[in-house]
């Protein structure tokens, strides 16, 4: 069975455990010891309480929550735990008919969920009599709590779902990245396909896909140095490898292989599920697919790739952050070979080569770094070439990346003990690296001086012993006693602090664990332990216990307290937006309408203002250093800066000269009617209602047809741009952008997201789509506001500007 299930909808339904229940279960399991069950069935709860790891959890009843998976053997139940700030969140745990054995000697798939970080912790809960669990009679049952993953399989998701090409480009680059993250651990996850990878769609934003990979049953872990190993073959036939059906097989039906596969069976579910094509794409896919292994690229490369297709579509916040997180693989490893350096250098990455190459011309300076590279890097990851007095110097990405990668993960190791003040370790502790047996190794080394402190130690060695393994590293733990002196050791591979890798917060986990752990150890039923000493333990942790209830009173008082600032600072902001609504309308004869969630002030001039009002409006509140963007006749804001700069008697009434100076002689200063009334008498005005839909909900109609709305929006190009045909308006520089009145700007902007639309679903014209997109981006320059419409919105704005063109030109025989 994988040790991740579905995830049922009435998951969410299930209501936090009450916090008095939470108390009770926690001192009633103080004392036990991991495995420890208490029922809950006498007071009808639908749910038991179990402590694994030293923490508690609450199991949900099948009756209360349906199972998340279940098998012959085993049964994954969703649970519900406490985190130190009271916070609720929920698990998975799964629960086998196994022994303690298990423990010892945990399964590969296990180990590569530490390294991942979806393991919490595992615990042995023996029976009081032997009993049958799932078709065997056993007396010990195994709990290993897993991370819960929301969502539903990526093959629900492409059979239930019509993607679109940029959310079918964002799925690959985020399994992908999945795949990055086990292949920076030395993990080949071996079976890649669709069903192995959760998904979850955000509803506000199409282009925000939470993935997450799952089901490391078969997954392998590669041994530091090597490209392959002989592993047994377990993967789905369809996504499986080419070495994996024509290698040659080993004793057990093994066959060398490593990461390759793993490409392999991302670009068949490229091709053949996603359905991911276009010129580049193909021939990405095709050379994922390659036969030979050595000839596919690595899995950074295809994330690249991706992420250049991805930068040639329309982006929004969402897909801007993935291509920033891409372009942070590299910039990374540039920032990390120029600390190297230690002088000036520059890098840069060159795909075809899959290298970071650097240019220099002093020839002892490359020496020296060259030198200095290879011994870290090695010599065929080092490449220098001279050329006419210049030394080139490149290294390939893939031995840089991990060198570094495991460097930093060193340091941070090292950091997190020599970094803490750990209170509560009495030791000296010191941390060491060596080299024994041709591998790397870390040790820790905590020495105490005093005899009498050797219990002591004993337990403050046992309780980080724990704390490390309960946070999934392994090792060797070694006691010594010389004198009046006890050396404890813990020894342990680099290769097990992959898991803290992906440890959120890692270092502060580990010294709460230990606290936590000391604190067990210190109660435990131990004949070395006084009573004495146990009842100081046990008061400190009353104190802390009273320390952090009047912790978390002082921040709910602070909340409080911040919430009602909050709303006075908002009845402040009204009052000043009065007063400017009543100076505004003395000086200019506008209205305004003042909105408390943006704490802006909206200046309307109506339809028939003159330009020249508005313009001399804007330009006073500029040389007061008041941002005005001017928008369809419209003006917002920030009250915050017409407090701050209009503030005081001198600063308003130079502000009143600025505008009137700016003022043409024959302007006159009129709106009879405000824009928002002209366009339906039947919108009401309501000072606090949100200003688009203020001026647009009387306008929108969504039953217009095509052909309506592209007719007039051809008239109004042909109106406002008589001497210009479409094609050429489009082609328009957009440096020629800044000479255009706000009206052709708003429609010049809805031609480019009309065309924008009608050739989304053309892949050859995947360039011109990217190249709108800049055109729409320069106009958004100039009007901020435009980016907030949609196409419908858009379409009414331009109806608008021909009605009233043609009651302009009704009323001004003139300009006929």
């Amino acid at each position: 069975m994988s040790l991740q299930g579905p995830v049922y909808t009435n998951l969410k339904d299930w209501p936090d455990i009450p916090e008095k229940d939470w108390d009770r279960a926690e001192i009633e399991l103080r004392d036990k010891k991991d495995g420890t069950k208490i029922s809950r069935k006498d007071d009808n709860a639908d749910y038991s309480f179990i402590k694994i790891n030293g923490r508690i959890y609450a199991m949900s009843n099948k009756q209360a929550v349906k199972h998340l998976g279940e098998t012959k053997t085993s049964v994954v139940k969703v649970a519900q735990t406490r985190t130190l700030n009271k916070k609720v969140k929920k698990v998975a745990i799964k629960i086998e008919g196994k022994g303690e054995s298990q423990i010892g000697d945990e399964p590969l798939a296990v180990e590569v969920m530490h390294r991942t970080a979806s393991i919490y912790g595992r615990a042995v809960r023996n029976l009081a009599q032997p009993k049958e669990y799932k078709g065997n009679v056993t007396e010990e049952k195994l709990y290993t709590v897993m991370k819960l993953r929301e969502g539903k399989e990526l093959r629900e998701e492409i059979d239930a779902r019509t993607l679109t090409e940029q959310q079918k480009l964002i799925i690959a680059i985020k399994c992908s990245q999945e795949v990055l993250a086990l292949h920076d651990t030395r993990v080949v996850h071996a079976d890649v396909k669709p069903e192995n990878f959760m998904v979850l769609f955000n509803p506000e934003n199409p282009h925000d896909i939470f993935v997450k990979a799952i089901d490391f049953d078969v997954s392998k872990i590669i041994e530091k140095g090597k490209k392959e190993q002989p592993f047994e073959i377990a993967s789905t036939p369809d996504y499986r490898a080419v070495e994996m059906t024509t290698g040659k097989f080993l004793l057990g039906l093994r066959v060398n292989y490593g990461k390759p596969v793993d490409i392999y069976s991302l670009g068949v579910m490229f091709k053949k599920d996603l359905k991911i094509s276009g010129p580049k794409m193909d021939d990405l896919i095709a050379k994922m697919m390659q036969e030979n292994p050595d000839e596919r690229p690595l899995i950074h490369e295809v994330v690249f790739a991706l992420g250049e297709q991805l930068e040639k579509m329309p982006q929004d916040g969402m897909t801007l952050q993935l291509i920033s997180e891409i372009s942070r693989l590299k910039e990374e490893m540039i920032q990390a070979l120029k600390n190297e350096s230690k002088e000036s250098t520059n890098w840069n990455y060159l795909a075809n080569k899959d290298s970071l190459v650097c240019i220099l011309s002093d020839a002892k300076q490359s020496e020296t770094l060259a030198k200095n590279l290879t011994e870290k890097l090695g010599n065929e990851n080092v490449r220098v070439t001279q050329e006419e007095g210049r030394y080139e110097i490149s290294v390939k990405f893939s031995a840089t990346r991990d060198y570094f990668k495991e460097e930093a993960l060193l340091k941070s190791f090292v950091n997190t003990f020599k970094g803490h003040e750990w209170e509560d370790m009495q030791a000296n502790i010191s941390v060491s690296r060596g080299d024994l047996n041709g591998l790397n190794q870390m040790q820790i080394s905590m020495e105490f001086k005093d005899v009498l402190g050797n219990m002591d130690s004993y337990i403050e060695y046992s309780a980080l012993r724990q704390a490390l393994t309960s946070l999934g590293i392994k090792g060797e733990f070694i006691i010594n006693e010389s004198g009046n002196k006890t050396n404890l050791t813990l020894k342990f591979s680099e290769d097990d602090l992959f898991v803290t890798r992906n440890i959120r917060n890692f270092s502060i986990k580990l010294e709460n664990r230990f606290k936590k752990e000391k604190l067990a150890l210190t109660q435990d039923k131990n004949p070395m332990i006084s009573l004495e000493q146990r009842r100081e333990v046990q008061i400190r942790a009353l104190q802390e216990l009273e320390k952090e209830r009047e912790q978390k009173k002082q921040e709910e008082e602070a909340k409080t307290l911040k919430i009602k600032a909050e709303q006075e600072k908002k009845q402040d902001n009204a009052k000043i937006a009065d007063e400017y609504t009543t100076l505004f309308k003395e000086m200019s004869n506008v209205e305004c309408y003042f909105d408390p969630s943006e704490n802006t002030l909206t200046i309307d001039f109506g339809a028939d203002s003159n330009e020249q009002n508005i313009e001399a409006f804007s330009n006073a509140l500029n040389a007061m250093e008041i941002d005005s963007p001017v928008f369809m006749g419209m003006i917002n804001v920030p009250v915050a800066e017409l407090s701050q700069k209009l503030g005081a008697p001198d600063s308003r009434r130079q502000f009143e000269e600025k505008y009137q100076n700016g003022l043409p002689s024959k302007v006159v200063v009129s709106s009879k009617l405000p824009l928002s009334q002209s366009l339906s008498p039947k919108v009401e005005h309501k000072q606090h209602e949100q200003r688009h839909e203020l001026r647009f909900s009387s306008t929108l109609s969504h039953k217009q047809g095509k052909a309506e709305t592209g007719q007039e929006l051809k008239e109004a190009v042909n109106k406002e741009f008589p001497n210009e045909a479409i094609e050429t308006l489009i082609d328009k520089d957009p440096k020629e952008y800044v000479n255009l009145s706000y009206r052709q700007s708003i429609i010049l902007y809805t031609l480019l997201v009309q065309t924008q639309k009608d050739i989304r679903n053309e892949p050859t014209k995947r360039d011109l789509h990217a190249t709108l997109e800049q055109k729409k981006k320069a106009l958004i320059g100039h009007y901020p506001g435009f980016a907030k419409f949609s196409l419908t919105e858009l379409n009414s704005l331009v109806k608008t500007t021909l009605e009233q063109r043609k009651n302009a030109s009704i009323s001004n025989p003139s300009k006929r």
